[in-house]
């Protein structure tokens, strides 16, 4: 985890490893007019659950400083289906058995760095930072509180890196691989037992956006030139 987050931040080292040949110290902002664009996208993340594959999908979207530097927010939310069988009981006595469906959503922060955006294929680095819950529910009824089995609020931290395509000044493919932690899992059942296991939920990612927004300075034609 420790190395996804050191290469998550690779690209912001090499932009400063860059400007280490200049005397002249540079800040985010230090009085230079900056560029304050945006961008939204739709996520589609691919995982794994207890060693089975996972898909999630959601979206983000955030504030682009100097078409670099993005700070913003995102959501989660597991889309295939993982079905457990609980026996619920009323005083001690069976009452029936039946089949859950098992919910994890997240979201929070989504912070990053985009290294030489102007090129055609770049890298970039992120990280997003969430909270969320974990529950089961009856997939018949309403997914609200009221029919939630077993709640867990967590934590989830994800760091990355991406490659990115530009295809157009405000559209681009985003390519990423990075890992999933989630913490904060503890709910046990009425005999002790856990109800998650505890690394179940950390894994491997691989991602796959289309990003919409201003990624780059307006091209002069010739005849504005």
């Amino acid at each position: 985890l420790n190395l996804l987050f050191i290469i998550a931040l690779l690209p912001l080292l090499l932009k400063a490893q860059e400007e280490k040949k200049d005397n002249n110290f540079q800040y985010l902002f230090d009085g230079k007019k900056v560029k304050i664009t945006g961008f939204g996208a739709p996520i589609h993340e691919f995982s794994a659950y207890d060693k089975e594959f996972a898909y999630c999908s959601g979206g983000g979207g955030a504030v682009l400083f100097d078409y670099s530097f993005f700070f913003g927010g995102y959501g989660m939310d597991l889309s295939n289906r993982f079905d457990k069988v609980f026996t619920l009981s009323i005083n001690d006595s069976l009452v029936y058995k039946n089949i859950y469906k098992l919910k994890m959503n997240h979201g929070g922060f989504w912070i990053g760095y985009i290294y030489k955006p102007q090129s055609v294929v770049h890298f970039s680095g992120s990280i997003k930072a969430g909270w969320g819950r974990l529950a089961y529910y009856e997939p018949q009824y309403r997914m609200d509180k009221a029919d939630e089995f077993y709640r867990d609020d967590i934590f989830v931290l994800t760091p990355q890196i991406e490659a990115e395509i530009n295809f157009l000044r405000w559209l681009k493919l985003n390519i990423g691989v990075g890992y999933r932690y989630v913490g904060g899992i503890g709910t046990k059942d009425e005999d002790g037992n856990e109800v998650y296991k505890k690394n179940a939920f950390n894994s491997p990612i691989a991602s796959v956006s289309v990003m919409f927004g201003i990624f780059g300075k307006k091209q002069k034609n010739e005849n504005e030139k």
